[in-house]
C-alpha cells in the first residue's frame, strides 16, 4: 500500500494545512442578515398556517355543529347524532348518494383510461396536430388561472401605484 492509502480521510486536514479557511468574526450585519432570514422563514410558516386555518376552520366548525342537538346553529344544545340518523333514513338522500358514487367511479375509470392512452400517444408517436392536441390537453389546467386573473384584473387597476391601465 502506498502512503496515501494509509492516511485517514480528514476533509479538514487539507484546509488547515493550506490555511485556506479563516474564521471571520461575526459582525452586526451578519447577525441582522441571519435574524432576517429566520424571521422570514417564521413569517412564511405563520402565513401558511393562517392560510390553512382560513381554509379549513370553517369546515371544522361545520362538522362540529353538525352534531348539534338544536335545529339552530346559533346555539349549542348538546351532542347528538339525530340529524345523521334522519339523513340515513331518507331514501332520496341515499339514492342521491349512490348516484353520485356511481357517476364518480365511472367517470374516474373512463378519464383514467383515456388519459393514459392520450399520454402514451403523445409521448411515443409524432403526428400532425400534436402541438394542438397538447394545447387542448393543457386547457383544464390553464383555464382556472386565466379565470382568476380576469377576476383579479379590476382590483389590480385601482391598487397599482403606476399609471392607470384602463382606457
Amino acid at each position: 500500500m502506498s502512503e496515501v492509502d494509509q492516511t485517514p480521510l480528514d476533509p479538514n486536514a487539507a484546509l488547515e494545512a493550506d490555511q485556506a479557511y479563516v474564521r471571520v468574526p461575526e459582525t452586526r450585519a451578519s447577525r441582522v442578515a441571519r435574524l432576517s432570514q429566520r424571521l422570514g422563514t417564521l413569517s412564511l410558516s405563520g402565513y401558511g398556517i393562517l392560510g390553512y386555518l382560513f381554509l379549513y376552520l370553517p369546515i371544522i366548525i361545520l362538522v362540529i355543529f353538525s352534531f348539534n342537538a338544536s335545529r339552530s346553529t346559533a346555539q349549542w344544545a348538546g351532542f347528538s347524532t339525530e340529524w345523521y340518523g334522519e339523513m340515513i333514513s331518507d331514501d332520496q338522500i341515499i339514492l342521491s348518494l349512490w348516484n353520485s358514487l356511481f357517476v364518480a367511479i365511472v367517470s374516474t375509470v373512463i378519464s383514467t383510461v383515456f388519459g393514459t392512452l392520450a399520454a402514451m400517444a403523445m409521448e411515443r408517436y409524432s403526428f400532425a396536430g400534436k402541438l394542438a392536441m397538447d394545447a387542448v390537453l393543457y386547457l383544464p389546467i390553464i383555464i382556472p388561472d386565466i379565470a382568476m386573473a380576469i377576476m383579479l384584473l379590476p382590483s389590480g387597476s385601482w391598487a397599482s401605484s403606476g399609471p392607470a391601465t384602463s382606457v
